[in-house]
């Protein structure tokens, strides 16, 4: 699999700002959510998997950090998709949260929920969103 990263940073948002992370195997969510950030002026940080994000996560001065296009920028939100390859996205939560127990996690999925909890308990705090979703009900999660 040919790993991927893309990102638009505003240029009404200083340098070092906070950027959301969105992590999905499948090219067209991960696009369509990142055109949906870019319209509402959201930083963000796409990648095709998680072992692609893993291997870009830094832990500085007690802040999860991801670098993106030889940038390193803090992260404020991630949405990691449920079914990918290697890495769900369950498990890559309970990596973030072991990192970061303050960061704001939320996976996305359109599986049935006897699905959901075949890949074990959320972590703690972390947030469902059922796909197909719409722009508002991510915007309150990134509101929180």
């Amino acid at each position: 699999m040919m790993v991927t990263q893309s990102s638009f940073t505003p240029t009404t948002q200083p340098p070092g700002t906070a950027h959301v992370v969105i992590v999905d195997d499948e090219p067209s969510v991960a696009n369509a959510i990142g055109m949906w950030m870019r319209m509402h002026q959201t930083a963000a940080c796409i990648f095709n998997s998680g072992q692609a994000f893993l291997d870009s996560v830094k832990l500085e001065d007690g802040e999860l950090k991801v670098a993106c296009h030889d940038q390193l920028y803090p992260i404020r939100f991630v949405l990691f998709d449920l079914n990918m390859p290697v890495i769900n996205g369950i498990e890559l939560a309970h990596k973030v949260r072991a990192l970061s127990p303050s960061m704001s996690i939320t996976i996305m999925t359109a599986a049935m929920p006897d699905e959901i909890a075949r890949h074990g308990p959320l972590p703690t705090g972390a947030e469902l969103l059922i796909k197909p979703f719409r722009g508002e009900a991510l915007q309150a999660l990134l509101d929180r």
